[in-house]
């Protein structure tokens, strides 16, 4: 019993297609000294001419991917190691805090989507074809602008996301994004979307479009569009870049971990009119496929409400991806979850109010390290994965590892590192010493508990080859003399005459 509660101590997530890597402060690389910091947000050539300038947040200056990697805030990094599945995203991941359970959602940074555009339509659904092409630019636009990912919801939601709200109660600054009603995914690069329509005359150029000043507002997305797809803008040409600031080094002789190359991914959509109905609203169906992948097919374009029917958000239901680190001979070995410290410090100042699902209505009094409160307290912190079959447990937490201990003594897992008994992942490019992993692993204290292990255990051997004496009763012999010369004045009697006589 005792050797199988030490494997499960040591592999309590073995089970799944994913494991907790590591947990740390992506400021932690700035004392490495070998990570670059120069990323700079440079916008898409092509988006720039057909929507306009991209705009930072007011008072902040800078996208939060180049806040993030240019360790400007703290980040909380989580490295999620593979075993097997698929890639990981967004409807498959839930990060969280909470105090005795998962309260107020997180959303990491996921990568930039490359969208090469063809909407089709059959003869009579023209204007139902135009109304979904507006629909996409101007989503697409708002994605360069921000730095910010579409994911669709209401539209107060949606306005804040975007900037063109400010959250309740909050200043006009933007400069920690607190008091949103939900967080919001960032970008950790600049998107870029393009349009396949064969045979139609291009539109005429845009370059300028909106305004310069960093404050979004309603007028740099009316009337956005997207210019049309070059001959090399096509699925699976690759852009040829990588991100420079997202690193980790194994100690194992793999050496440093990349990301891969950014991708081109087409996004079809065919509408029909072969619905029920009178009008076109009504008939209106649509199939959509990204990247090969069907994503809804033969669905009621238009959904009704109370005034007119809506259109439903394509955008929105287009996966994202988080970012990817790995050896080319092991792609997608591990998948990095970023959360920039704004999301920690408003989930926590949630908690600590004691209404999880109401936004704070002003800014955090002071700049807060959100990042390190968790780190320092690893049990408010929740990475759960959608079960991988019926019968697995219904989104399993990942992080319990974080929470373990022996005897109140944290057990094989340093907060910051890999688990115990495998090499370490560290930020960086230097492999780690073997000072870093007997730390990081907690060697001591391992070996101690080992020791004491062992050591119990050959006592208990020796003490059960013991055991039966316990059991057995000793022996017993009676006898009515004494060994010894005989005094002729002894003269037997009923008082010294022995129970049971030996006979000569």
């Amino acid at each position: 019993m005792l050797l199988m509660w030490l494997s499960a101590a040591f592999a309590s997530v073995g089970e799944y297609s994913w494991r907790l890597a590591g947990v740390y402060d992506g400021t932690s690389i700035a004392q490495l000294g070998e990570a670059e910091s120069d990323f700079v947000w440079i916008p898409r050539e092509g988006m720039v001419e057909s929507c306009g300038p991209a705009k930072s947040p007011d008072g902040l200056g800078v996208f939060e991917a180049e806040a993030v990697a240019s360790r400007l805030m703290p980040t909380l990094m989580i490295v999620l190691e593979r075993n097997g599945g698929v890639d990981l995203g967004p409807e498959s991941v839930r990060v969280s805090l909470g105090r005795d359970g998962p309260e107020v959602m997180l959303q990491p940074m996921v990568e930039p989507r490359y969208l090469e555009i063809a909407v089709k339509g059959e003869e009579g659904a023209e204007r139902v074809v135009q109304l979904v092409r507006t629909q996409l630019e101007t989503e697409t636009c708002m994605e360069h602008k921000t730095g910010r990912a579409w994911t669709g919801h209401d539209t107060a939601r949606i306005r804040q996301a975007f900037l063109l709200d400010p959250p309740p109660g909050a200043d006009r600054s933007r400069k920690f994004f607190g008091g949103e009603l939900d967080p919001v995914p960032g970008l950790i690069g600049p998107p870029d979307a393009c349009i396949r329509a064969d045979g139609e005359p291009p539109r005429a150029a845009t370059t300028g479009r909106g305004e310069g000043s960093l404050t979004l507002v309603p007028t740099d997305v009316w009337g956005a569009s997207n210019r049309r797809c070059a001959a090399n803008e096509t699925a699976g040409m690759a852009l040829g870049e990588r991100s420079r600031w997202l690193q980790l080094r194994s100690g194992l002789e793999e050496g440093v971990y990349r990301d891969p190359p950014r991708l081109w991914t087409a996004l079809e959509i065919d509408i029909s009119l072969d619905g029920p109905g009178q009008d076109e609203e009504e008939r209106a169906r649509v199939d959509v496929s990204w990247n090969g992948e069907v994503l809804f097919a033969d669905e009621a374009l238009f959904t009704p409400t109370d005034t007119v029917p809506g259109l439903i958000d394509v955008l929105a239901r287009v996966p994202y991806r988080y970012p990817t680190v790995s050896t080319a001979d092991r792609p997608g070995q591990f998948t990095v979850l970023i959360i920039p410290d704004w999301q920690i410090v408003e989930a926590l100042r949630r908690l600590e109010a004691g209404h999880p699902d109401q936004a704070m209505r002003t800014p955090p009094p002071t700049v807060a390290d959100g990042v390190a409160q968790v780190l320092e307290h690893p049990e408010l912190l929740y990475v759960q994965l959608a079960a991988e079959s019926p019968d697995a447990e219904s989104w399993p937490n990942l992080s319990a590892n974080l929470q373990s201990s022996f005897y109140a003594q944290p057990w094989g897992y340093t907060v910051g590192e890999l688990h115990g008994r495998t090499p370490i992942i560290t930020a960086g490019t230097e492999p780690p010493t073997w000072d870093q992993s007997l730390r990081a692993q907690r060697g001591h204290v391992q070996a101690g508990v080992l020791a004491s292990g062992s050591i119990l255990f050959v006592v208990l051997i020796l003490g059960i080859r013991r055991f039966p004496d316990l059991l057995n009763p000793l022996p017993e012999e009676r006898a009515h003399y004494w060994p010894g010369l005989e005094d002729a004045a002894v003269v037997d009697t009923p008082a010294n005459m022995a129970s049971d006589e030996v006979e000569e």
